[in-house]
């Protein structure tokens, strides 16, 4: 499993705007494990009101699990979605990086 913030979105939006990296990784590794499963959760920073985080990550993980079945063939049977919104911060959310680093799509690949 991994973590990535370079999966970017437009603002306030489920959108994908680029992320050639990470979606190469996860097509590598959904092509090592052809018969696992993925799961993909969106996480927000706090900005805005929470339970508009919590419906965009939930988007925008579903938008990469769209992506991923439309652009990698990775069919959409193989991919779970869930969003977190604000509530699993890996920094604080008073600095502009901190920000970057909540903002951010986890992928596990489950056996």
């Amino acid at each position: 499993s991994f973590t990535t913030n370079e999966i970017l979105f437009d603002t306030n939006k489920a959108t994908i705007k680029s992320s050639t990296k990470s979606f190469r990784l996860i097509r590598e590794s959904s092509q090592r494990e052809s018969i696992a499963k993925n799961k993909h959760k969106g996480h927000t920073d706090s900005d805005g009101k929470e339970t508009d985080n919590q419906k965009l990550s939930e988007q925008r993980a579903e938008s990469v699990k769209n992506y991923l079945a439309s652009n990698l063939g990775i069919e959409k049977s193989r991919m779970t979605t869930n969003g977190k919104g604000e509530t699993e911060p890996i920094a604080e959310n008073k600095s502009d990086e901190g920000k970057k680093q909540n903002r951010r799509v986890e992928f596990k690949i489950i056996k």
